[in-house]
């Protein structure tokens, strides 16, 4: 069954800045089988190519996956490692997360998603990082 939702989505890195980083879309969430997808769309950086975003929740891990102006997935697995190339139209880049929490609430109004990570850049140390994400149905 489909659903709408608004989602809310803030990452943080606050061992360089308590500022966070905030995109607000409106998108669809689906729920089949302990398997939890919600898509939505951003607008591209330059307002031209459109993001589409999947977030994909299923058995404790969460999945961002963005094709558009960006291509690539993350992976966020409680005390596991995850490495993924990311496209930016014709830049690859070797991004690995560290996830030392992550943290997926589930209520009649929606989903509280919290996860913090050390992010790696080509296997260079780049920060400790926050994303709260929120869904509203």
């Amino acid at each position: 069954m489909s659903k709408n939702c608004s989602i809310i989505i803030s990452t943080t890195q606050p061992d360089v800045s308590d500022e966070p980083l905030t995109e607000t879309a409106w998108g669809v969430m689906k729920q089949n089988g302990g398997i939890t997808c919600i898509s939505y769309e951003m607008p591209g950086s330059d307002g031209r190519d459109a993001i589409s975003s999947r977030l994909l929740i299923k058995d404790g891990r969460l999945e961002v996956r963005r094709s558009g102006g960006i291509n690539g997935t993350l992976h966020f697995i409680s005390g596991k490692s995850c490495t993924s190339q990311i496209d930016l139209g014709g830049m690859c880049l070797l991004v690995r997360n560290e996830t030392e929490s992550l943290k997926l609430i589930e209520t009649d109004g929606g989903i509280l998603i919290h996860v913090r990570y050390r992010s790696y850049l080509n296997d260079e140390f780049i920060s400790v990082c926050e994303m709260e994400i929120i869904v509203r149905i």
